[in-house]
């Protein structure tokens, strides 16, 4: 196995249905980004940070279906 190909395992919260941060990343992927660079605009270096609302089932469907979550800007300066 490669090491760029190698994916984190599952843990207790994330449930069994494996590594769903990509597929909601790639969903969500232009509020995110606008987010970030509002962020970026207002206050310089950050992150944003994303809160997962609903509980995630096992046979979601990236494509169709929807999840509700807060997202949040955090300045460089209040990372911690």
């Amino acid at each position: 196995m490669k090491i760029g190909m190698m994916q984190p395992h599952d843990s207790v919260w994330q449930g069994c249905f494996g590594y769903w941060q990509k597929q909601f990343i790639q969903q969500n992927f232009l509020l995110i980004g606008y987010i970030a660079w509002n962020g970026y605009l207002n206050t310089g270096r950050g992150m944003v940070v994303c809160t997962v609302v609903d509980t995630i089932p096992s046979c979601i469907d990236w494509e169709v279906d929807t999840l509700t979550y807060d997202q949040v800007f955090i300045p460089q300066a209040q990372v911690g």
